[in-house]
């Protein structure tokens, strides 16, 4: 194990950042003051109909960690929600992101079982002002692109990873 001359630093473990959305790190500023239902509304991606490109994604999760990094943050759990729906496609970059800049992440797939509008208290003239929204994807395509990120992306002893849910196993079995 190699050892580091640290005289004249101090040395702290990184902090971590419990909960945190890489997709609204290009958001602060742009609406100030705002509830969040009409934050919502404005300015989250729930009215998107296809995701940003993977170029975007890249630099918004990039830009992220640097400045967590910069902070003396050295993980974090990212919630990430994509409309119209998570896929790969969006998780690719993000993933990417964490990894090139060496932050232990683990990415949490954001999903919904109504559409955020259906979970608003609006009159149907309210209602009728909104933008449209997409669809809220079956919980069958939910579980299948979970399951296809975890295949990808788990690596039990790697600093970036999708989260999944471990499966209780009878006592005296090994862990796979």
């Amino acid at each position: 194990m190699p050892v580091l001359d640290a005289s004249g630093c101090i040395v702290a473990p990184g902090l971590v950042n419990a909960h945190m959305h890489s997709g609204e790190n290009f958001n602060p500023g742009l609406y100030e003051n705002l509830p969040l239902d009409l934050w919502f509304v404005r300015l989250h991606q729930v009215t998107r109909d296809r995701p940003p490109e993977a170029d975007e994604i890249h630099v918004r999760t990039a830009l992220g960690a640097l400045l967590m990094l910069r902070s003396g943050t050295t993980c974090a759990a990212d919630f990430v929600f994509e409309a119209p729906e998570i896929t790969l496609e969006p998780l690719e970059p993000i993933v990417q992101a964490y990894r090139d800049l060496g932050i232990r992440a683990t990415v949490i797939l954001g999903v919904a079982d109504r559409s955020f509008l259906a979970s608003l208290p609006l009159e149907p003239a309210e209602r009728a002002e909104a933008p449209p929204e997409a669809s809220v994807p079956s919980a069958s395509r939910i579980l299948e692109v979970a399951e296809a990120a975890v295949d990808r992306w788990r690596e039990p002893a790697g600093l970036t990873g999708i989260a999944h849910r471990h499966r209780a196993r009878p006592v005296g079995t090994a862990a796979l």
